[in-house]
């Protein structure tokens, strides 16, 4: 039976969810993830520091409204991502950021590859982040960092995989190595919020839009646009729209 590593059932996981361009600098930990992603026609751009890739990945997503994605290798390149995944939590980007770390038999003895707990740096400016320790669980935490991303307050979420088991090997025909796009859930007001919207509005003699970041996410212009007109309002934007 065929069998493909890690960094393969990544690159699947990645396409089914429609990812196109990844950015990143080079580190060996993820090799496997860029032969697969290369073979598959996901475009790799290749930047000179992390920090690079991380706010190239989060304004694309501000660009195209899909899931910016980032790829990091261990130690440094994971810390050199901490200001696009801030920037990102601090302004609703959904983005992915995917790191390598070393292997799991050997994390407390080549503190070359890293030296410290990664997930501790991104624990507070992530929606979600998780270390997978199991090839057979990598495709479904790619489903899940993408739901995260995208469901609710978007954001960035971190995605941790050692390398032994981005190297590790699963059957291709088994369930566990395809990913299954979640269905992402969005914020909505409730019937009666918008009542009182509603009610507050009939009686404003001047009423003003100031629209937001969240507008261009949804793609809710022409419903934006629709609205204004309906009620006679001018619309300002804030510095995130």
């Amino acid at each position: 039976m065929t069998k493909i590593n890690g960094g393969a059932v990544i690159a699947r996981a990645l396409h089914a969810h429609g990812v196109e361009v990844a950015f990143t600098l080079h580190g060996g930990h993820l090799d496997p993830l860029y032969v697969a992603a290369t073979e598959l026609g996901i475009d790799l751009i290749a930047v000179r520091h992390e920090q690079a890739a991380g706010i190239a990945a989060t304004g694309y997503s501000r660009s195209t409204g899909r899931v910016g994605v980032a790829l990091a290798t261990a130690g440094g390149g994971i810390t050199n991502l901490v200001t696009a995944i801030t920037n990102a939590h601090a302004d609703c980007v959904p983005s992915v950021f995917i790191g390598g770390a070393p292997p799991l038999a050997d994390v407390d003895a080549l503190p070359v590859n890293s030296g410290y707990e990664q997930l501790s740096v991104v624990r507070g400016i992530t929606k979600w982040h998780r270390q997978v320790t199991d090839v057979s669980h990598v495709a479904e935490a790619v489903e899940r960092a993408f739901h995260w991303a995208q469901s609710g307050r978007p954001g960035p979420v971190y995605l941790e995989v050692p390398s032994d088991v981005m190297f590790a090997l699963i059957d291709v025909d088994d369930p566990a190595a395809s990913a299954v796009p979640l269905r992402a859930t969005k914020p909505a007001p409730s019937p009666a919020a918008v009542t009182e919207a509603l009610e507050i509005l009939s009686r404003a003699d001047r009423p003003v839009i100031l629209a937001g970041g969240g507008v261009a996410y949804a793609a809710a212009g022409p419903q934006l646009t629709a609205f204004a007109e309906a009620i006679g309002a001018p619309v300002l934007t804030n510095n995130k729209a």
